[in-house]
């Protein structure tokens, strides 16, 4: 049982170091700045299929933005639901939206990809914002992030949204994101390092300039990947590159999922391909986050010495919780119930993409 405790405290203590390390150095979206530099024109390009819900929502954030040089097109990738019918309503309102209607995806794409590809293609803008139709941006989110991308020399900053989750189903699910990635990953090391393997990104938030975007190849370049975001991360950092990786409290916001079943299996499609490790080895690092951050709460009812072990990781919860945005009490009330969610979701996840069977908004990825 000492060597059990030592394993635990071990991963324990290093996560919240590098919770702490991102705490206070993690790059954050609203403390970029621009300066004297011209606003380049953005290209808001939002792939949509079964949008209806969230389209309206996210344009109306977009036509609301404090910065004025932009082009917004959207994708219509063959949505079955009223995602056509809102988009008529803002097409017909002063001409400011352009729409594709979409089409089949060629065989090897994935439909996202192949979304994009398309929007990359009718637009015209020096910056390439791409964003999810369930993001919403506030008036300023631009304003420092488009002359900031012109002045800092990266090809792609994007971000980490704040979440907004309404159901029980989603609190167990979608936090895990923010937590593996703030106490896995020093996120100013994304943009310092040269390493690739020190890349991350996120698909809701992505903004390219567009000759380096153009220069990768594309989302050609990713076209078959199921986690395209972190591909791009990679690329860029292998062509030597420079990515900034945000997190953001309220600047971008999105609802990634409606309840409990639409989180799994969102979380189902991105856990394993997302770390890009063969089976085996992810399997260990599941176990291995799973034993240190929920057994405690188990042992510590026959050895109390494992009380240490909660706090430090309530500790790194509510630092993790705070730079994200989220409810902090209510984080650290759920943790074991995360943590199972998250073993459950693991095992999910590479059996789905072992056994090809990955499906999402009604259609095989």
């Amino acid at each position: 049982m000492i060597i059990l405790h030592a394993f635990i405290l071990l991963i324990i203590l290093l996560t919240l170091s590098v919770s702490v390390y991102n705490f206070f150095t993690a790059p954050r979206l609203e403390t970029l700045r621009g300066g004297d530099i011209a606003s380049p024109k953005v290209s808001v390009l939002i792939p949509a299929r079964n949008e209806e819900k969230n389209i309206g929502g996210c344009l109306d954030r977009v036509f609301s933005l404090n910065y004025g040089n932009i082009e917004v097109i959207v994708y219509d990738d063959m949505s079955e639901d009223g995602t056509s019918r809102v988009l008529e309503r803002y097409g017909s309102a002063g001409g400011r939206l352009k729409v594709i209607r979409g089409r089949p995806k060629p065989e090897g794409w994935t439909g996202k990809s192949w979304a994009c590809h398309n929007l990359h293609a009718a637009s015209s803008g020096d910056l390439l914002l791409f964003v999810d139709a369930d993001v919403m941006l506030s008036p300023s989110c631009l304003d420092g992030a488009a002359p900031g991308a012109m002045e800092k020399g990266v090809s792609l900053i994007s971000c980490f949204p704040r979440q907004r989750m309404r159901t029980p189903g989603e609190w167990l699910i979608v936090p895990l994101m923010n937590w593996i990635l703030l106490s896995l990953l020093p996120l100013k090391l994304v943009y310092s390092s040269g390493e690739p393997s020190l890349a991350a990104a996120n698909g809701q938030f992505m903004l390219f300039k567009r000759t380096e975007y153009e220069s990768l190849g594309g989302h050609e370049a990713v076209k078959d990947r199921l986690v395209e975001d972190v591909a791009f991360a990679n690329l860029i950092k292998k062509a030597g590159g420079r990515v900034m990786t945000c997190v953001t409290r309220g600047e971008v916001s999105c609802r990634m999922y409606a309840g409990l079943k639409e989180s799994v299996l969102g979380f189902t499609k991105n856990f394993f391909p997302g770390f890009g490790m063969p089976i085996p080895v992810f399997a260990v690092f599941v176990a291995a986050l799973f034993t240190a951050f929920f057994a405690p709460f188990i042992l510590v009812f026959t050895r109390p010495w494992y009380i240490l072990d909660i706090a430090l990781i309530c500790a790194a919860r509510a630092l993790i919780s705070y730079a994200s945005g989220q409810n902090i009490p209510l984080n650290i009330v759920l943790h074991p119930f995360q943590m199972a969610g998250m073993a459950a979701v693991g095992v999910s996840s590479a059996a789905a993409y072992a056994t090809g069977n990955i499906r999402w908004k009604g259609r095989k990825v």
